[in-house]
């Protein structure tokens, strides 16, 4: 539990970084092969804090841009996705039926949703203009 005096996600930015910062490395204790962390130690560190509207201001901070940094990643690892596809053939391929759409997906689109060759597709009204 946490006291009145200290905003939970504060404290969650403030140990991440301790760790970041090896700052646990000191209270880890090795007895046996296995480390253990003396706790008692650990939370005895000294940490200036500030003031808890200090700390929500800086945890409502932080949550944003963690945020918004995580939506670039994001955005960045699907690109390297779309750039990543590749063809499985280049050959120009003429239908013997008149088609209005072509769709070309990734490549187990259609076996991740179980599609098979014969299945229609459902274009809902206005979705897709047809060609004057």
């Amino acid at each position: 539990p946490v006291d009145d005096d200290h905003e939970p996600r504060f404290l969650t930015y403030l140990h991440a970084a301790l760790y970041s910062a090896r700052i646990n490395t000191r209270s880890i204790k090795q007895n046996t092969g296995i480390q253990n962390l003396d706790s008692a130690s650990y939370l005895n560190e000294p940490v200036g804090l500030p003031r808890k509207r200090e700390q929500r201001a800086i945890a409502g901070f932080l949550d944003r841009e963690t945020g918004r940094i995580d939506a670039l990643a994001a955005k960045k690892e699907r690109l390297i996705e779309l750039l990543q596809l590749e063809a499985l053939s280049t050959e120009l391929v003429a239908p013997r039926l008149p088609y209005l759409y072509a769709l070309e997906m990734a490549r187990g689109w259609f076996a991740d949703r179980r599609v098979q060759v014969g299945d229609r597709l459902f274009v809902p009204p206005g979705l897709a203009a047809l060609p004057e």
